[in-house]
């Protein structure tokens, strides 16, 4: 008779109960996998967050000099004509 966690197995079911403990060292292992595999993911979200968030800062200046660009050469045309 041996104990595991919470249960106390004999020589009749500790095939059973050893069964039992490996599946929940699995679980356990996969677990831990995956919050490693969250952490990496979350960090490239962060990246990539910021790296929208600058592109859409440029975005928006470039619209900007567009815009100013587009004004001044219409009122040089205007001035030619």
């Amino acid at each position: 008779m041996f104990f595991l966690g919470y249960f106390c197995c004999s020589d009749i079911n500790g095939g059973f109960c050893l069964l039992i403990y490996r599946c929940r060292e699995k679980q356990r292992k996969e677990a831990s996998r995956l919050q490693a595999v969250n952490r990496k993911l979350s960090a490239m979200n962060k990246l990539l967050m910021e790296e929208n968030d600058r592109l859409q800062k440029q975005v928006s200046h470039l619209v900007y000099e567009n815009g100013y660009f587009r004004q001044h050469t219409q009122n040089v045309w205007f001035l030619l004509t």
